[in-house]
């Protein structure tokens, strides 16, 4: 078996467990989506987390097991644990699953192949060392220290965050009654496996501070796919991944039953972010930013996924939106949005009339299967 295949075979055949007690991990706990253990030498028991899909991706918190290529899956865990090169790591796997490993893993230098490979090639040394840094995470218990207050609750609703979304993704509605009541909603940074690594806030209540936004715990978010944790599941389901600007319209298209949103928390995609994108595998991406974002923003966007998966673009040609409204704020404009205006941008002009629409592709309802 390739090494696609053979991981896809451990996923399906949940063999998973299996191969990590004989690799010698500890402390083997299944989660919904994912693996935690402790490496053979070490006292930690959830310094390593593997993902329960057929890439079998794996976070290492205190090592490094990335391999030559940028890889960091059960391949690269095993050659880290057994101090062995690829060759070697496809034998063992084949041996300790029964299998017969092909020819090619005896006589041949084999590459893995990573569809985030090419993509990888692309940067810069100092993108790549920008792009490699470790993601603070936080102990979930200083989410304890937040009082709920269903005040905000029905504020979040008018935003068309029903309060089980809220419950969903963790918010928590907060007063701050220190000086004088300032209310809160309190929105967790969950990373894809649900390690907490920020919190941020939007004021609710405080004069004309309300409805902004700042960050309690500090958050890298350009290493983050906000909502990945809540949304993995549908995204691999549907093929296809809707990016929003912010945290909030990840909840309200969930509310709607698009459950296949991620945020990258501005509308600038990190290099980061693009590779966490590339490697969810899907066939398309659809890029929703709010509407005062310009064309050659969204191009800019385009151009960074275009060459690696197929790229779409929401566009208001006819007005649909207000000014600074995002295309997820109104059901019924999310509907009309997605289902007729996702473009691809044009390379050679500049939108002057919205109703001029000859030089962009037009996506009507008819080209999509449900």
């Amino acid at each position: 078996m390739k090494a696609r295949e053979i991981k896809e075979y451990i996923f399906e055949n949940e063999k998973v467990e299996y191969v990590l007690e004989k690799l010698g991990m500890h402390h083997i706990k299944k989660h919904q989506y994912y693996f935690t253990c402790g490496l053979p030498t070490g006292d930690n028991v959830i310094s390593t987390s593997i993902y329960n899909n057929k890439y079998l991706n794996v976070k290492a918190y205190t090592r490094d097991i990335e391999d030559e290529n940028g890889i960091s899956d059960l391949i690269s865990l095993i050659r880290q644990v057994k101090d062995f090169d690829f060759i070697q790591a496809m034998d063992w796997l084949h041996k300790v699953l029964g299998l017969q490993a092909e020819e090619e893993y005896a006589i041949k230098t084999v590459e893995q192949i990573n569809p985030s490979n090419a993509f990888i090639e692309r940067l810069s040394i100092d993108e790549k060392v920008e792009e490699q840094r470790e993601i603070k995470l936080y102990d979930k218990e200083i989410l304890k220290k937040y009082s709920f207050s269903n005040f905000i609750e029905k504020d979040f609703k008018n935003d068309n965050i029903p309060k089980n979304i809220q419950y969903d993704f963790g918010l928590i509605p907060f007063t701050d009654d220190s000086y004088y009541p300032i209310d809160y909603m309190v929105i967790p940074i969950f990373d894809e496996i649900g390690n907490l690594a920020g919190t941020k806030l939007r004021i609710t209540r405080a004069f004309q501070y309300n409805n902004k936004y700042f960050y309690k715990e500090s958050c890298d978010k350009n290493s983050i796919l906000y909502g990945l944790y809540q949304t993995k599941y549908y995204i691999d389901q549907k093929k296809e991944v809707i990016i929003c600007e912010a945290e909030k319209g990840v909840m309200q298209l969930f509310s709607y039953g698009y459950k296949n949103a991620v945020a990258v928390g501005g509308h600038d995609i990190s290099n980061t972010q693009v590779e966490k994108i590339i490697k969810l595998d899907v066939g398309k991406v659809i890029i929703a930013f709010d509407e005062d974002v310009q064309e050659k923003v969204l191009k800019k966007e385009y151009e960074k996924l275009c060459d690696f998966v197929e790229v779409k673009c929401i566009i208001d040609l006819n007005n649909i939106l207000n000014e600074k409204e995002s295309p997820m704020d109104d059901p019924k404009k999310w509907e009309k949005l997605y289902n007729n205006y996702q473009m691809i941008p044009s390379e050679n002009r500049k939108i002057e009339k919205k109703e001029e629409i000859k030089e962009w592709e037009q996506v009507t309802e008819d080209d999509f299967e449900f």
